[in-house]
């Protein structure tokens, strides 16, 4: 065709000029074409062999593929070639550092009788336009809440020292109304994004039916096209709140077009105002990113009388779920043995839980927060606790330390009382006192093990001694022992002192250098 080809819009009005049966010259005058390129268009479309009717009815990809190869010029060949191209200058120009003249230039190295620059281009634009086409998405009221972290950031400024950290900032969008809401947490964790979309919730008074997170680990553990990995606690989360999770396709944000116009909106309407604007924590720049957000829900929307704020009230909320009775609380995870005394500990405060004594041995999962301590095995919660500060403490429930189990008839306070009989009357009293100053015997048997550990290794008197000291000082405990035994062991042993045998058959007595030093000996 000509050096600019003819746009969509006026080869379909052509086409109907002539299924009316216009003249070429009422058609140039009415397209604002010279009456040349109205018959080389016209002969080229007669020339497909194709009757007015059914050009007509052709879409646009099609009309614009028959125009291209029904062209008669020369540049047949150099269209054809370059058809063949197409697919490939597209994917090249996806690398780094592509440009649209490299590719150009590569071309006319390799094609030097192909199109010009002008041309090249055209095609090569048209080619990525049509490529780039997709169906606009319909979402449904109350359907689909997405979520993202901006790629900027905002800043916290020390009062001190006046240095600057910088925050993310998480993004959510309902797909319908496209109502907006972010706020500032120190780093994507899973703790702070799991935090933040609860918060979300809690801002839009509501759960939608799907949560759709980009491809982040907090949410996504394995990203796949099909069925991707989620993370588990962050599921626990969703289910909590009785939404369900379809992330988006890695690197496709057409999948959530929604959440990336609104990072685009927040950096404008809430990055913008903020910027001369100094914040000391993020309380005080999540305040101020609320009533930036109050004002930006509030304007109308472009093309549009109606705010975001307006299309949520009377079109999105009423669809809605409502949010759960209890907040979602964030806990923390372990993965711990069941000890032979029936408990786990956190290491956080050294503290001990019981736990049902067929689990001894076990590994079970812990989750817990400040308030409550729940234990699970295979998915089953095995025991619930009040979260307990006290450190090297015990919380125990009594129907989880059975008095006929094994442990218990191998490991009882007559089992150990007897066998302290062998080392001493003391260390009997220090072994009652033990059992007794524990809300269960069953929490002393360990440190009686270890105190007649002690005994076989430093003997049953200097052990009887130090459980006299303990009793005495009422330290009911393994530690005491062990330290006293291990500061006396140095202080009673007694140094030996060496001496030489008055007589010996080896010595040879003064007589012996007499006899040397007389020379007829």
């Amino acid at each position: 065709m000509a050096n600019q080809a003819l746009s969509i819009m006026k080869l379909k009005t052509l086409i109907r000029f002539k299924q009316e049966g216009r003249t070429h010259r009422f058609i140039g005058k009415s397209l604002g074409l010279s009456r040349t390129t109205v018959v080389k268009y016209v002969q080229f479309l007669e020339d497909s062999g194709l009757d007015w009717n059914v050009l007509s009815s052709l879409d646009d990809h099609s009309l614009l593929t028959l125009c291209r190869s029904g062209y008669t010029d020369k540049a047949d060949d150099r269209w054809a070639t370059l058809c063949r191209l197409l697919p490939h200058y597209e994917q090249e120009l996806k690398r780094p550092h592509v440009t649209r003249q490299t590719l150009l230039e590569e071309y006319r190295q390799s094609y030097p009788d192909g199109y010009g620059k002008t041309q090249f281009f055209q095609y090569l634009r048209e080619h990525l336009r049509l490529g780039q086409a997709y169906q606009p998405i319909e979402h449904k009221a109350g359907e689909k809440l997405f979520v993202d972290y901006a790629g900027d950031h905002l800043y916290l400024t020390d009062r001190d020292s006046g240095e600057q950290t910088k925050v993310e900032v998480f993004v959510a969008a309902l797909g319908c109304s496209g109502l907006i809401y972010a706020e500032a947490s120190m780093g994507q964790t899973l703790a702070e994004f799991s935090l933040s979309v609860c918060h979300a919730f809690e801002y839009i008074g509501g759960v939608t039916a799907c949560l759709v997170p980009d491809n982040l680990k907090s949410a996504v553990t394995k990203a796949d096209k099909y069925e991707p990995k989620l993370n588990e606690r962050f599921w626990a989360l969703c289910q909590h709140y009785g939404t369900a999770i379809v992330p988006a396709r890695s690197r496709s944000p057409k999948d959530k077009p929604k959440v990336e116009n609104a990072v685009r909106q927040v950096y404008r309407r809430v990055y913008a105002r903020l910027r001369n604007h100094i914040f000391h924590n993020l309380a005080e720049l999540n305040a101020a990113i609320r009533l930036e957000l109050d004002t930006l829900n509030g304007l109308p929307m472009q093309g549009r009388k109606e705010s975001r704020r307006h299309l949520f009230e009377h079109l999105e909320r009423q669809y809605l779920r409502p949010l759960p009775p209890e907040p979602f609380v964030w806990k923390q995870q372990r993965e711990l043995t069941v000890q032979k005394n029936c408990h786990i500990q956190l290491n956080d405060t050294k503290h001990y839980y019981s736990v049902p004594y067929r689990y001894i041995g076990r590994k079970v999962k812990v989750l817990y927060d400040t308030a409550h301590v729940e234990i699970f095995y295979q998915h089953e919660r095995i025991a619930l606790h009040p979260y307990s500060h006290q450190q090297h403490g015990y919380s125990t429930q009594t129907e989880h330390m059975p008095s006929t189990h094994r442990f218990v008839s191998e490991w009882s306070e007559t089992y150990f009382i007897r066998r302290a009989q062998g080392v001493g009357p003391h260390t009997v009293k220090l072994f009652e006192g033990m059992c007794r100053t524990k809300d269960h015997p069953e929490q002393a048997y360990r440190s009686c093990l270890g105190i007649l550990a002690l005994a076989q290794q430093h003997g049953h008197a200097a052990t009887e001694q130090a459980c006299f000291e303990a009793v005495e000082r009422r330290q009911y405990n393994y530690a005491f022992i062990f330290h006293h035994l291990k500061q006396n062991r140095s202080k009673s042993s007694a140094v030996k002192v060496l001496s030489i045998p008055d007589a010996h058959q080896n010595l040879r007595g003064p007589e012996y250098y007499l006899n040397k030093s007389d020379p007829n000996a």
